[in-house]
């Protein structure tokens, strides 16, 4: 039910700025900003978006546009918007399956709330946004005739399955966990499926990724959004525990290490680990340099938790950052020629169908 009323929520206010855009062209090239979209809605509405997301508009005039002798919006299945997933590399160690197993216990892979664990902003995805091209092409005007207009007030298609099923997501969240354990143990899918970068020299097409899902996972995407997977780079597992820490600067504190796992460390006590930098993550509560902390000690009761952590690294340091957000990807919908028509066109693309969650 809470996703359901987040859902609507977000519909609600993203029809709101499509409404405005509309009319209103700075506000239009504000709300296109590659990235730039939920701070709009939060600057313009206030609305606070829920999901740790990134969450684009793109406005390059590809669609989808508005068919006013039929009174609905045209797409190609899969050409407009985009999901953009990331999953982790295997880690190096003896029992991945637990790795995996963490993983998805703090990934569904779409729609997650945003935690308050991490006070560091969401990295960016322009650069996806930027270098993400999609196919679409204007709409053919044969069938134009064959319908009522919507000047004489019918709508001859009605769709109002608003796309909301929380049982689509949640599946969504088990083909991805089942295709990550593909992918640790199959070269030949996980090449096929990960995308390293995302650009225009891609050899992958729309559509790609989901077809992999169904010819390996016998998987049918629920979604008209094209699926777009690429690598993690910035998950690691790694084992955490509560230490105490001398600095360099005399300083003592207590914080929670972060300790990379490999084959090298997998098998180490926390005591074993305390005395090595080589593997040392970042302190995840104090944010604290490596080259700054002179000694670290734990007690022999010290409880050792293996975690997914996200970080960045510079110049032999790591940052840790919040979580890789999902990527959606709208297309901006262009509104009809006339004026009279916007309030009917702007329900006919919020009722476009189960395929498009967030609207068509």
């Amino acid at each position: 039910m809470e996703l359901t009323k987040q859902l609507l929520d977000f519909r609600a206010t993203y029809l709101k700025a499509i409404a405005k855009a509309w009319n209103d062209e700075e506000f239009r090239k504000e709300l296109c900003l590659p990235g730039n979209a939920l701070s709009v809605l939060d600057k313009y509405f206030g609305y606070k978006c829920p999901w740790n997301i990134q969450f684009s508009i793109k406005d390059l005039g590809e669609g989808p546009f508005y068919n006013e002798a039929r009174g609905v919006y045209m797409t190609d299945s899969l050409s407009f918007d985009k999901f953009v997933v990331s999953v982790p590399e295997k880690p190096a160690i003896p029992n991945p399956a637990e790795a995996l197993s963490h993983y998805y216990f703090d990934n569904s892979w779409i729609l997650e709330s945003i935690t308050d664990d991490v006070n560091h902003s969401n990295l960016s995805l322009q650069q996806v946004f930027d270098t993400l091209c999609a196919s679409g092409h204007k709409d053919h005007p044969e069938s134009a005739f064959i319908f009522p207009s919507m000047k004489d007030g019918l709508i001859p298609e009605a769709s109002y399955d608003l796309g909301n099923s929380n049982t689509h997501f949640v599946e969504f969240g088990g083909v991805m966990a089942a295709a990550v354990a593909l992918a640790w143990s199959n070269t030949k899918f996980s090449n096929s499926l990960i995308e390293e970068t995302i650009s225009h020299s891609s050899t992958n097409t729309i559509g790609h990724a989901t077809k992999l899902l169904k010819d390996w996972l016998d998987y049918d995407y629920p979604w008209d959004v094209d699926l777009i997977v690429k690598k993690d780079k910035l998950a690691k597992y790694a084992r955490t525990f509560d230490a105490a820490l001398t600095l360099r600067s005399g300083e003592q504190l207590r914080g929670t290490v972060a300790y990379l796992l490999d084959e090298s460390t997998f098998k180490l006590s926390a005591r074993d680990l305390s005395a090595s930098r080589d593997k040392l993550l970042f302190v995840l509560d104090e944010q604290i340099s490596p080259k700054d902390i002179e000694s670290i000690s734990v007690s022999e009761s010290t409880i050792t938790i293996d975690k997914w952590v996200w970080c960045v690294e510079s110049e032999g340091n790591y940052q840790q950052v919040q979580k890789t957000p999902l990527g959606i990807i709208l297309s901006f919908p262009e509104a009809p020629d006339d004026k009279a028509s916007q309030p009917v066109a702007l329900t006919r693309y919020n009722n476009d169908g189960p395929g498009f969650p967030f609207t068509c």
